[in-house]
């Protein structure tokens, strides 16, 4: 029985966990882990992009192992936070981050240029996260 529950736990909360009829606490408890899992999402989102480059098309043992683990570390948190949050939100959101996440790492660890126009892209990327975060009511 512990095992189970821990197995549950781990998991995240399940759809009918956060239907209404549950408590506010409930379902901001659940709210609250959903955008903790699609942070972990993003971190590993830009690890895999990353990871991806430094790899060299697989041809580098260690970024390859690298770029595996930040693929799956991806897949499963927004699996999780996407229990939670809608679609249309989670996965613009987990995209969109790790997109601009990836930019300035990319800049910081491989000395790519960060120009003007990619500023305006950034920023409008940032915009329309924001924008999905605050109109989602999560």
């Amino acid at each position: 029985m512990i095992a189970t529950r821990t197995a549950v736990a781990a998991s995240g909360p399940s759809a009918d966990e956060v239907r209404p009829g549950h408590r506010p606490s409930e379902r901001t408890a659940f709210t609250v882990m959903a955008w903790i899992y699609l942070s972990l999402a993003v971190v590993f989102e830009i690890v895999f992009a990353l990871g991806a480059s430094a790899s060299e098309g697989f041809t580098k043992p260690k970024a390859s192992v690298i770029t595996l683990i930040g693929v799956v570390g991806g897949i499963v948190f927004i699996s999780f936070a996407l229990k939670t949050l809608d679609v249309g939100v989670g996965y613009p959101i987990w995209t969109g981050a790790g997109a601009v996440g990836t930019v300035v790492f990319g800049a910081l660890l491989f000395k790519e240029k960060i120009t003007l126009p990619k500023v305006v892209c950034f920023l409008a990327i940032i915009g329309g996260v924001v924008g999905l975060k605050t109109l989602s009511g999560a």
